[in-house]
């Protein structure tokens, strides 16, 4: 679970639907999908062992680990984008 937004999100898990949501709350109790505009690559789908952080620059940065692989582990950044412009 991430602070970002102003809004807690949560997101992942182990299986094919694992990457389809995010899901937010204001409160931390009662937890809502996020059904447009936020959206995982492909790649993301099965995928079960990964930690992630927001940056002060409000990226989110993922991290995956392939530990019983030969695959190299990844790091993927992203950011919902009017998070990345100054308001004026």
């Amino acid at each position: 679970m991430i602070w970002y937004n102003d809004l807690f999100y949560a997101f992942g898990g182990k299986g094919e639907d694992g990457f389809l949501n995010f899901y937010t709350s204001s409160t931390g109790v009662y937890w809502d999908p996020v059904t447009s505009l936020a959206l995982f690559p492909e790649e993301f789908n099965g995928r079960g062992e990964f930690s992630y952080v927001v940056d002060a620059d409000q990226y989110i940065w993922i991290f995956f680990s392939f530990l019983n692989s030969d695959q190299p582990d990844e790091v993927w950044r992203g950011r919902i984008n009017r998070l990345g412009f100054a308001k004026k």
